[in-house]
């Protein structure tokens, strides 16, 4: 505090104080000892000559200079605290206070002792007297911007946010010049929760202080937050060049480029927080994130290793490290990563689902299921572990089909819960008009695929108008129409509710699932009953459970009439198969059976290997010991990890198969793929759990396949494809019929050869083939259901 100009040697005090105040010590010292060298009992002069020393950071001669003045005025305030502030810049508290508390009694009215004691205290985290004496500050001057702000502060540190804000925004009412009072209500605003008004505020901020590489910083993690990830980047980048040693700015930015699908901007910056920051687990985990999306295997690895060895309680480290464990074909040391983050949490779902995918992979089915179990205990809503869970328990031979009946139920009434009665349909009941179909997937190869494309293609477009409900393909000269389509919804960005009203304005009449329970499917939108009928068709080898899903189509070998199905839908049978197939146009021309050259025969599967049940191996086991010389070839892309290999070969192994009689193969791109059909002789279907495109395309490559009609719809899959493709003795009713065929087929090699010439021509004149038949078949079926609709919707009129 620098006192008024005193009566005493005015101008010269003047002068003194006039230096202080424009900040220049050194001048202003010099008035003072002038002043002193003619009278050097004068109080006020000592005061400034030891202000002037301690703002040229002389504190020991500025507290000598002060004590001086106060032993010729004892009662002089500002003498008191400037002895105050020496003792703050010596970071002696308690004397600090003690003085200013010394100012204030002598003068009740000194503002600045009073201020200045209130920060004394609060910055010896004595923050409740620090509080008590800014309350009775503002008490007595309510326009002290500083001290509102102060309170703020208090309040923040205490966590009474709303209370922090409001003392922030009367700072910045009362002194909207200073950033610092923006810039702290910005973060209070948002800590409540409103990133734009904390947006607003640090733009503010900005504006006044535009250098403060912090302000930046904040700036950055609101727009992270409202996910506007860009921009964020944009002003982490500033904070980062205005202060290079902000270590929280470059992990920020790190965070923010791995948001923005920057890998390699993100894996820079989070190398140099990890420079400053060298024991900072997360960003060395980010780091390793980085490198696992760029495609920098080992050096995720590495990384992740060296985060875990940082953090070893880590369990989301441990996750992320098994799964890039499992793209470096090392699934041992992916499942112990999963175990220790399990161990260490629990209550992970994405870990329990990491593990029991890989004991899928690995053919540990029982494993498998008991995790993706433990997966929807925890998250009920996880599609990934429903499909995933419902694959597993389609190929478990242990699984009575009501088990999976009574998992589609409750997932369905998680679909179905809280919705509101749908509104009545106002589409013109008329049974005979043209109907508009339309299709929902999860994207367009879902709704048009090789098992549906020639059909929908082959419709009557007088009799119905489709429209599929999809992402749009890339190509940009994509024209529906060639399909069979009217037009293409797109509608990805669409919610359920949104695309529901869509569906109706529309003025859809069917509405057909093409996804079942695959995750992205849209189920939840026929959860609101959009269309008078609803349908699922293509994944329809279980049942959806819900009862807003009014049909399943089928066929009469997949679903008997006899038979009652373990379905919610009503069942629609169409003759025949229950899908087209399009053989795809890149397929190679068919190649003899290569047993002519060998003399060996050669099996083959190309299915998934979590189809591949203990059952089906012991069979393909006692095929092959009736077969001296032939072998099993397996092909699918996950025999490119060695210990899934090692895994199979080891349960062929117990079934009496030695590894020279297996080949593994991985994947390749399609058409090479179909091209090494050329290296089997004949196909083995795995059971329950059916093989589908894979049949076909088997038999399209002119390989016959062998299949056992079973007693669930997945396990009739194969029976319904080779009745379609004419060729019904193929498929077994036992397993020992199974083998029968198998062997049969095995000893006669000219006959193979004569299949082969002859099966896709065969195929060909089928119905398996057959587009204009199935649309017709198909476009029945859609109006017994719409007559069905209309002859209620008349009654309940």
């Amino acid at each position: 505090m620098i006192p008024p100009p005193i009566a005493l040697h005015p101008a010269a005090l003047r002068q003194t104080i006039a230096a202080l105040r424009a900040g220049r010590p050194v001048e202003a010292e010099s008035q003072a000892a002038a002043i002193l060298a003619l009278h050097p009992g004068q109080a006020v002069a000592r005061y400034l000559h030891g202000v002037a020393a301690f703002d040229q950071g002389r504190n020991v001669l500025a507290m000598h200079r002060a004590s001086h003045a106060l032993a010729l005025k004892p009662a002089y305030a500002p003498g008191h605290i400037l002895r105050g502030r020496i003792w703050q810049a010596r970071h002696d508290a308690d004397d600090a206070i003690r003085s200013f508390g010394q100012a204030i009694a002598l003068e009740p009215r000194a503002l600045d002792a009073w201020y200045r004691l209130a920060v004394a205290l609060y910055n010896a985290d004595r923050r409740d007297r620090a509080k008590a004496w800014f309350l009775r500050l503002v008490e007595r001057w309510p326009e002290h911007g500083r001290a509102h702000y102060n309170l703020g502060r208090i309040a923040r540190h205490a966590g009474a946010v709303a209370e922090a804000a409001r003392r922030f925004e009367r700072a910045c009412a009362l002194e909207p010049e200073r950033a610092d009072n923006h810039y702290e209500l910005a973060i209070a605003r948002f800590s409540e929760g409103d990133a734009i008004a904390a947006l607003t505020g640090l733009g503010t901020t900005a504006m006044l202080d535009p250098d403060y590489a912090h302000i930046h910083l904040n700036l950055g993690l609101v727009l992270r937050a409202l996910g506007r990830h860009g921009e964020a980047v944009a002003a982490l980048e500033i904070a980062c060049r205005q202060d290079p040693t902000l270590m929280e700015g470059h992990h920020a930015l790190g965070d923010s480029c791995l948001r923005h699908s920057s890998p390699e901007a993100a894996g820079v910056a989070l190398s140099r927080a990890l420079a400053l920051g060298p024991d900072n687990a997360l960003a060395m985990h980010q780091r390793g994130v980085a490198f696992a999306r760029g495609e920098r295997l080992d050096d995720a690895a590495t990384t992740l290793t060296l985060a875990v060895a940082l953090d070893p309680y880590s369990a989301r480290t441990l996750t992320l490290l098994g799964l890039t464990s499992i793209d470096r074909g090392r699934l041992i040391h992916a499942r112990d990563c999963f175990i220790r983050a399990l161990a260490l949490r629990p209550d992970i779902d994405q870990t329990h689902f990491n593990l029991a995918k890989l004991s899928d992979r690995m053919g540990e089915a029982a494993t498998a299921i008991d995790g993706f179990r433990r997966t929807l205990a925890l998250s009920p809503d996880f599609p990934e572990a429903w499909w995933e869970l419902l694959l597993a328990l389609t190929a478990d031979t242990a699984t009575a089909p009501e088990v999976i009946l009574d998992l589609q139920r409750r997932r369905a009434a998680r679909l179905e819960a809280g919705l509101p009665a749908p509104a009545p349909h106002r589409n013109p009941i008329e049974a005979e008009r043209r109907l508009i179909v339309g299709y929902v997937g999860r994207s367009f190869l879902s709704i048009i695929n090789d098992l549906t494309t020639s059909a929908l293609s082959a419709y009557d477009p007088a009799r119905i108008e489709q429209i599929a409900f999809a992402a749009m393909p890339a190509e940009p000269d994509f024209d529906p129409r060639a399909f069979g389509l009217s037009r293409i919804e797109e509608v990805c960005h669409l919610d359920d509710d949104a695309l529901a009203l869509r569906i109706r304005d529309a003025g859809v009449d069917i509405l057909v699932d093409m996804d079942g329970a695959r995750p992205g499917h849209r189920l939840a939108v026929f959860a609101r009953r959009p269309a008078p009928v609803q349908v699922t068709w293509i994944e329809a080898f279980y049942t959806t459970g819900m009862t807003a899903m009014g049909y399943l189509l089928t066929d009469a070998i997949h679903a008997p009439e006899n038979e009652t199905l373990p379905i919610v839908e009503t069942p629609v049978r169409l003759p025949g198969c229950r899908f087209c197939y399009a053989p795809p146009r890149f397929a190679p021309e068919t190649a003899p059976p290569p047993c002519l050259k060998s003399g060996t025969v050669t099996f083959g599967s190309f299915n998934a290997l979590n189809k591949l049940t203990p059952e089906v191996i012991a069979l393909w086991a006692d095929i092959l010991n009736a077969t001296p010389g032939s072998r099993l070839l397996l092909k699918r892309s996950t025999m490119a990890f060695p210990e899934i290999r090692d895994a199979y070969a080891a349960r062929f192994a117990a079934a009496g198969i030695g590894l020279e009689r297996l080949h593994f193969r991985s994947s390749s791109p399609h058409p090479d793929m179909l091209a090494e059909y050329g290296n089997v002789d004949i196909a083995l279907d795995p059971f329950p759990y059916n093989g589908g495109r894979s049949t076909c395309e088997a038999l399209w490559m002119g390989v016959p396949l062998v299949a056992l009609h079973g007693r669930r719809m997945i396990a009739r899959q194969s029976a319904s494809i080779l009745t379609a493709a004419g060729r019904p003795e193929w498929v077994a009713s036992d397993p020992r019929e199974y083998r029968d065929i198998a062997v049969s087929l095995a000893r006669d090699p000219n006959s193979l050869a004569a299949l082969r010439a002859g099966q896709r021509e065969q195929i060909k004149q089928s119905p398996l083939l057959d587009a204009r038949r199935f649309a017709r078949n198909l476009e029945a079926a859609y109006r017994w259901m719409w007559r069905r609709w209309c002859d209620g919707a008349r009654q309940s009129c």
